[in-house]
């Protein structure tokens, strides 16, 4: 199958450039909240080249102060801004009130694996795109004993531990693409479109479309 070409977009691309920002400055947050007072030595920034520079680039966001590193020398250290923190902590707040949510999406994609069970290493890849924090089994599983367990089928190997969805739940069997079918009482289809500039691609993308849609939740 050959590959689609078309011009850049620049509205695509700027976001492109943002999200990069905003994935390395998502590390370094999550880096400060594994440490109680929410600071940390710049040193430890070891994935990052000039990471001073880094920082210093976004001052509402991170601040720099001094602190003894042992034997009474000084050694910088980083750490969130009040208006920052005060984000972080509405952030928190936000996650926790998704919980029930969070589980939902977490079924749904269980539903989908083949025997309803996944590594918990190859659901950390997912993380990011199901909204998940980086403690969402914690959060999670004691909640929802009736629907998730955590299982270990091969000891001697290590990242095996798997993820199980106990309970089929009908009402999540439900795609976003046979939900928006039964509001508009018409048979399932995609929908999807390409930026007015993808000119050439636009007769592939209509071709995909009007492929018969199956229901991913489909055992046949």
């Amino acid at each position: 199958m050959g590959r689609w070409s078309s011009p850049k977009d620049p509205a695509l691309e700027a976001a492109l450039r943002r999200n990069r920002r905003w994935v390395v400055n998502n590390q370094i947050k999550r880096l400060l909240l594994r440490f109680p007072s929410r600071t940390a030595p710049v040193r430890f920034l070891q994935f990052m080249v000039r990471a001073a520079n880094w920082l210093g680039k976004y001052p509402s966001c991170f601040e720099f102060f001094s602190a003894d590193a042992g034997g009474g020398e000084l050694e910088p250290h980083f750490g969130f801004t009040k208006r920052m923190a005060a984000l972080v902590d509405a952030e928190e707040a936000a996650v926790a009130a998704s919980e029930p949510a969070m589980a939902d999406r977490l079924a749904r994609v269980l539903m989908l694996a083949r025997g309803r069970r996944l590594q918990v290493s190859k659901l950390a890849a997912l993380r990011g795109p199901l909204g998940l924090p980086d403690d969402y089994l914690l959060r999670l599983l004691p909640a929802h004993t009736d629907l998730f367990r955590l299982s270990n089928p091969y000891p001697h190997l290590r990242n095996a531990a798997e993820l199980e969805l106990i309970q089929w739940a009908p009402s999540l069997a439900v795609s976003a693409v046979e939900a928006a079918a039964a509001v508009s009482n018409s048979a399932p289809r995609f929908n999807c479109s390409l930026p007015a500039s993808w000119a050439k691609s636009h007769t592939k993308m209509e071709d995909f479309n009007s492929t018969l849609y199956i229901s991913p939740y489909s055992e046949e």
